[in-house]
């Protein structure tokens, strides 16, 4: 028996998914200049085709998918802007954000299209790949004051490179507790419970500090606290006295410039592996965490 003809819609969404495939692998082709024709040809043959599909949902994410703004450009002339905004809030922009896609963005941005509710992909995506455009267009599309919009500071910080660290500092500083993904206190305590010094010594060089928070160690079992212990009591020394906090400062002058680094740069005179021997006293046997197996890139 035969097959059944497919439908144009699910014809178009056949070719798009396997476009994708194809676009993201470098076999089967004899050279590169075969498989750009390819690709070129498929493309072609997509954009062709688009304006004979139905504009549902799941067309509209694989438009998303692909990337392109061409294709956004056809099917919004065809479909129409009314029902691409019907369905946005389950086709969403997480494909463009998580592949950092600018172009996409910015004429998504240009159409009106509500980019909130991927605004907390987008600053990751930046901030992972330090990329001080799509930083740009994150800031100018004024994304992340929504108090609902929820997101990893404490991802941002770690991952942030010298190019977006002056721009990340000026945002943290100006929405510092604006809402639960900016509580720099209960960052600061995460950062001290699972040892991570990068992110202690940014929020320390921020203002925050032991005196501003209490219960570091509650609901925290034994076996996990060793290196927390001991980034604690590294960052216990630069407290209490201006001594101490002048001794901090020596150390760590400037936020901006900590907040560019590595994460397994050192911090504060302290690096990831000095914080594991450091911790080694602790063990007595205990098992060593995932996270420990390689303290380098924790």
């Amino acid at each position: 028996m035969s097959q059944k003809p497919l439908k144009p819609t699910d014809s178009w969404l056949k070719a798009a998914a396997t476009f994708r495939k194809i676009k993201s692998s470098k076999n089967g082709f004899v050279s590169a200049d075969a498989r750009e024709g390819f690709i070129h040809d498929r493309f072609t043959w997509l954009a062709e085709r688009l304006a004979q599909t139905a504009g549902t949902r799941e067309v509209y994410r694989e438009i998303m998918r692909l990337g392109s703004v061409e294709l956004l450009n056809i099917s919004v002339a065809h479909h129409g802007l009314d029902s691409w905004k019907k369905e946005w809030n389950t086709v969403g922009a997480g494909a463009p954000a998580g592949a950092g896609n600018i172009a996409l963005l910015q004429r998504l941005a240009d159409l009106k299209f509500d980019l909130e509710t991927s605004a907390g992909k987008i600053l990751l995506t930046a901030t992972r790949t330090d990329n001080v455009d799509l930083l740009d267009l994150w800031f100018t599309c004024d994304l992340g004051k929504d108090p609902s919009t929820k997101f990893s500071l404490e991802k941002v910080i770690l991952d942030c490179g010298p190019l977006c660290a002056p721009r990340i500092h000026q945002m943290i500083e100006e929405r510092a507790d604006s809402s639960s993904s900016y509580a720099l206190g209960s960052i600061f305590i995460d950062a001290i419970r699972k040892g991570k010094p990068k992110t202690a010594a940014y929020l320390r060089a921020c203002g925050i500090s032991f005196s501003n928070i209490s219960n570091v160690w509650t609901d925290l079992a034994p076996d996990e606290e060793f290196l927390g212990r001991a980034l604690e009591a590294h960052y216990r020394k630069f407290e209490g006295s201006a001594h101490a906090e002048m001794a901090f400062l020596r150390h760590e002058p400037d936020a901006v410039d900590i907040l560019g680094r590595p994460k397994h740069a050192r911090f504060a005179g302290l690096s990831l592996e000095d914080l594991f021997e450091q911790s080694q006293g602790s063990l007595r046997g205990s098992s060593m965490p995932s996270q420990l197996e390689n303290p380098t890139h924790a």
